[in-house]
């Protein structure tokens, strides 16, 4: 009885909408997907160093209001210092300037490499922030939601969430043979030199199961109607559809985009 009432759960957790738990969910997809992605180009138009800084804070208070802080940190953190760490040193360093700050061998620190590396980490920083955001609001269900009320063909939606599947399962695939290769008693660990005579033993198995999973889902496609483009696919989850509100959301935020941008060209 308590398979039974599992396999139920799992069927109506997959036919139907999952449960709303969170803020972001209440939100239309596309609205979640669009809206990142325009102020963000408006943003990047102005070519402001501060308004890519504040634009990152606005992004850092919305993963809060949405409840996906933890998630989003998580992330930007990691990508935000490496990206920070690196064009600081770069841009320091080798762009040349008159006004010598301070000096680390041949090196030299310059007052315009400082000025430079501020407005490329805050440029940086601003592309970044939006795009986390969207990974951590959007599930490649949400994602294939919105690109399909943008107008796009079946067929690209699977394109696009198969790529995002690709590199998770040829990951968990390449740790599966070399787990069956070290099975065999061939070894797979161990210095460099080991580990490049292991490659061919590991690779040549990975390539040929990616492939015949590429045939598999090719003909699991063409078992669907995936081909058919003269009648409408069923679907097993419904689509949601925008509303006015969600126009209206889209329509501001492309407004307040093409304000920032003219704005921090012209005006500011």
């Amino acid at each position: 009885m308590g398979q039974s009432e599992e396999i139920e759960k799992d069927i109506n957790r997959f036919v139907f909408h999952p449960r709303q738990d969170r803020r972001y969910q209440r939100i239309n997809p596309l609205v979640r997907f669009t809206v990142p992605l325009i102020l963000m180009l408006g943003v990047l138009a102005c070519g402001n160093a501060t308004i890519f800084y504040a634009f990152t804070t606005v992004n850092l208070l919305v993963a809060v209001v949405l409840q996906v802080f933890k998630v989003f940190w998580s992330r930007f953190w990691k990508i935000g210092l490496t990206v920070s760490i690196f064009t600081l040193g770069v841009r320091a360093f080798f762009e040349y300037g008159s006004h010598i700050v301070f000096t680390v061998g041949p090196l030299s620190v310059t007052t315009e490499g400082l000025i430079s590396a501020n407005w490329y980490i805050a440029m940086l920083l601003a592309v970044c922030a939006p795009l986390v955001l969207l990974t951590s609001t959007l599930s490649l269900q949400d994602l294939s939601n919105a690109l399909e009320q943008l107008g796009a063909r079946r067929q690209v939606c699977y394109v696009v969430m198969n790529s995002a599947r690709l590199i998770p399962e040829l990951a968990d695939r390449g740790k599966a043979v070399r787990d069956a290769q070290r099975s065999r008693g061939i070894q797979v660990e161990g210095n460099r030199i080991v580990k490049l005579k292991a490659v061919l033993p590991t690779v040549a198995p990975l390539v040929l199961s990616s492939l015949s999973s590429v045939e598999e889902r090719a003909v699991a496609m063409e078992v669907r109607g995936a081909s058919i483009t003269e009648i409408k696919g069923t679907r097993l989850i419904p689509q949601q559809t925008l509303s006015w509100l969600g126009y209206g959301v889209i329509f501001v935020a492309a407004f307040l985009s093409i304000f920032i941008g003219i704005g921090g060209r012209f005006l500011w």
